[in-house]
């Protein structure tokens, strides 16, 4: 998954969209929890199975010495 991390944070993201859209519309009322079912929950349960920390260490690089 390390060398896919960069859409595995994007999916994220999109997940983070979705739940926060779905929020807003429950919060204005413009749907109900009943209308909307799994969509509450779902995306938070995709954010919690995708969220990984980064398994390699970052280091920095060794110096190069350049010839004299």
């Amino acid at each position: 998954p390390d060398h896919h991390r960069s859409w595995i944070v994007a999916m994220i993201g999109v997940q983070a969209v979705d739940w926060l859209g779905t929020v807003a519309y429950l919060v204005t009322g413009a749907l109900t929890l009943s209308t909307v079912t799994s969509a509450a929950f779902l995306p938070l349960v995709f954010i919690a199975a995708l969220w990984r920390p980064a398994t390699r260490e970052q280091s920095a690089p060794e110096p190069v010495s350049l010839p004299t």
